[in-house]
This record gives C-alpha cells, structure tokens and sequence, in this order.
C-alpha cells in the first residue's frame, strides 16, 4: 500500500510539472522565431522619450521551442576598419558598438514577464544578475520589451539621478 501511495505521489507530481511546463510552453510560444529589432528608447517617468546618444537599432533575436534564445545588436553606422587588423582604437569602438548574448528564457504569463537567463555573451560583467527581466507587449508582428524603471547614479552621467526605463522594439522576421 505504501509503495502504491508513492508511486501515486510521483504520478501526480509528474503530471503537475508536465500541465506547468506546458502552460509556460504556451507562453513561450508567442516568441519563438526570428525578430529584427527596428530600435531602442529611453523614457523618462512621464514617458517622454529622451534620445540615446549612439543607440543600437539593428540586430536580430532568435528564440527557440527548446526555451533557447540568442541576441545581436549593433549601431549601423559601425565604422570599417582601415586595414585587415584593426588598431586599438578600431577594436574598442566596434566593441562598444556591438552586442551579443545567449542563454535560455522563460516566460511569466501572469505576469507579463520574459527572463532572459544569460549563460554568456560579447561583454563579460562583473553584474551579479545574470537574468534580464522584461515586461512585454505584442502589437500585430511586433514585440516590445519594458525595462523596469531605474535611477543612473553615474556622477557625470547625463542622466546622473534621473529614473529611466527603456523599450526595445522587435518585428517578427518569420
């Protein structure tokens, strides 16, 4: 009797993680597939959108069924290098001007959220949050994710002591 409760016990546990690994799969689905970035915007609290000084605005997401996910994104006006092996200053702009990450995401319907579970990317940080959390919106074939709002305290910063969040814009490519 005891053994049949146990393997019961597992049945139901399984069936639970299975009905809660579908459900988020569901979710998930809505993001599977290739989408272009069409930009990037920085909003103050009252929604005023206040320019990026060299903003990213192309790149490309890939989001796969196996909760995959890989990112690039770059300024189009990425300057070439003069010659086949870039000087210093060539390698640090087209660095700062190139972003690359991947990992594994999951998607909270309830709430709204998509986390991105950064495994690696172009930039190594010292950041203890590997997870980038993002609300999100769909809009016909786009896709916009919303950072939470938070405050730069960066003295010399432009915006030193100002609360911002960003939006990043996406169309579904296929």
């Amino acid at each position: 009797m005891k053994a049949l409760l146990s393997l019961l016990s597992l049945v139901f546990s399984w069936l639970i993680f299975s009905w809660n690994v579908a459900a988020a799969q569901e979710g998930a689905d809505a993001f599977v597939g290739v989408w272009n970035m069409i930009g990037i915007e920085r909003h103050e609290p009252n929604g005023q959108v206040v320019p990026l000084r060299r903003p990213y605005s192309i790149g490309q997401i890939i989001y796969t069924t196996g909760g995959h996910y890989s990112s690039q994104m770059s300024r189009p006006d990425r300057p070439v290098f003069a010659t086949d092996e870039p000087s210093a200053d060539e390698a640090l702009i087209a660095f700062k001007d190139y972003g690359a990450r991947y990992g594994t995401f999951t998607v909270n319907e309830a709430a709204g959220t998509i986390a991105h579970h950064q495994q690696n990317s172009l930039a190594p940080s010292n950041d203890a949050r590997p997870d980038l959390s993002y609300s999100y919106e769909f809009s016909g074939n786009r896709m916009m994710w919303i950072t939470a709002p938070r405050v730069i305290n960066e003295p010399g910063h432009r915006f030193d002591g100002v609360e911002i969040f960003q939006t990043y814009i996406w169309e579904r490519a296929e």
